[in-house]
C-alpha cells in the first residue's frame, strides 16, 4: 500500500526577510510588479485591499486606451 504524499508548506516571516525593516521602504512600484506578477499567473487581490483597488484602477486604465 502507497502511502499518502505529504505535502510541503513554506511559510515566511520577518526572519526570512534578505533585509531589515529599516533598510528598505515598500514603493509603488514594488505594487505595480507584484500585480503585473499576480495577473501574469491568474491571481486575485480582495476587492477591497489596497492592491485590490490599485489592480482595479490599472484594469480600468488599460480599457480607456
Amino acid at each position: 500500500m502507497r502511502q499518502q504524499e505529504e505535502q510541503l508548506h513554506l511559510i515566511m516571516d520577518e526572519s526570512d526577510a534578505p533585509y531589515r525593516d529599516d533598510e528598505y521602504t515598500w514603493t509603488l512600484a514594488d505594487d505595480l510588479r507584484l500585480i503585473r506578477f499576480a495577473k501574469e499567473h491568474g491571481l486575485e487581490f480582495m476587492p477591497d485591499s489596497d492592491l485590490g483597488k490599485l489592480s482595479q484602477a490599472m484594469d480600468a486604465s488599460r480599457n480607456q486606451d
